[in-house]
């Protein structure tokens, strides 16, 4: 699924503004799976990467590839069994959502951790929110087994 492109103007300033940093961030939120899959476990070492691309996204300003870092751990401690780290993530999403702009994405993370919303949701899911919530929690079920059957 992607996210829509931000509606305000300043989307992306901190990036323009940083360069090389910003542009480093982006790519390393794209290996971040990669970071986390390959060590199923959540070790310091690929938690410790996740802390700091956080630390890098948020120094850079921008706010998308800080949203998709933040979902990506909320599965990632999902198919862990780790709801309070996905609440952490939830917390963060919320923050990053001030604007109104991924606040989709807090609901995500709900469906992915198995935790229900805290009031109806701003968003209009095509399928209905109980199909997406099926669908999101499917995929950190899917991601358990295999973690189950790799352990």
């Amino acid at each position: 699924m992607r996210a829509p492109r931000p509606q305000h103007s300043n989307a992306g300033a901190g990036a323009s503004s940083s360069g090389t940093a910003g542009r480093r961030a982006l790519a390393d939120c794209a290996r971040l799976p990669d970071l986390l899959d390959a060590d199923p476990a959540g070790t310091l070492s690929s938690l410790e990467a996740a802390r700091d691309l956080r630390a890098e996204t948020r120094d850079a300003g921008i706010t998308a590839a800080e949203a998709v870092l933040e979902l990506a751990l909320a599965f990632h401690h999902a198919a862990l069994g780790e709801q309070d780290t996905v609440r952490a993530a939830i917390d963060r999403l919320h923050e990053l959502a001030r604007t109104g702009d991924y606040a989709y994405y807090a609901d995500i993370a709900h469906y992915m951790g198995g935790l229900p919303l805290p009031g109806p949701s701003t968003a209009c899911w095509l399928d209905g929110a109980e199909a997406v919530r099926d669908r999101w929690h499917c995929l950190v079920e899917t991601r358990q087994a295999h973690l189950g059957a790799s352990g």
